[in-house]
């Protein structure tokens, strides 16, 4: 994992991604769980989910996209309010993309939308935020590598 600076996330005190260069190996399922343990250890906790590809979070939070409780919407500040879900704030794009369509989305669409899940996401008062990041060496790995909200310290 690596921790990132938070210059460019304002109420964000720090940021942990989740990564492995190898899909199917419990990422989300870290994410998740650690999650759920910081927020138990009193921390405000906030999961962005950046696979936003093939997002899992949502399933895996329980959000139901029936239910307009658990969806997000824009603030009058134009940020995107996420669900409040077990006490975690939670920004995934399986809220926001039709269930029934694929995204296949690269390169600087992809990067776009990570973007903005992380920088027009109201992310206020928090102690971590978490990545869960798409497996592998891919775009969005590659760009938050590169473009992290500011530097990154292994």
């Amino acid at each position: 994992s690596i921790e990132l600076a938070t210059n460019g996330l304002s109420g964000v005190k720090s940021i942990l991604a989740v990564v492995s260069a190898k899909g199917g190996v419990g990422k989300s399922s870290v994410t998740a769980n650690l999650a759920c343990a910081l927020r138990d250890a009193g921390l405000a906790t906030g999961v962005c989910d950046l696979d936003v590809s093939c997002p899992s979070l949502d399933t895996m939070f329980g959000i139901d996209p029936e239910d307009p409780g658990n969806m997000p919407y824009l603030t009058e500040d134009s940020l995107i309010e996420p669900p409040l879900v077990r006490g975690l704030k939670v920004s995934t794009m399986g809220t926001m993309a039709p269930q029934d369509k694929a995204l296949a989305w690269r390169g600087p669409v992809m990067h776009s939308a990570v973007q903005q899940l992380l920088q027009s996401t109201n992310w206020a008062d928090l102690d971590v935020l978490l990545c869960d990041m798409p497996p592998g060496t891919g775009d969005v790995n590659l760009s938050r590598r590169h473009h992290p909200p500011a530097r990154c310290r292994r």
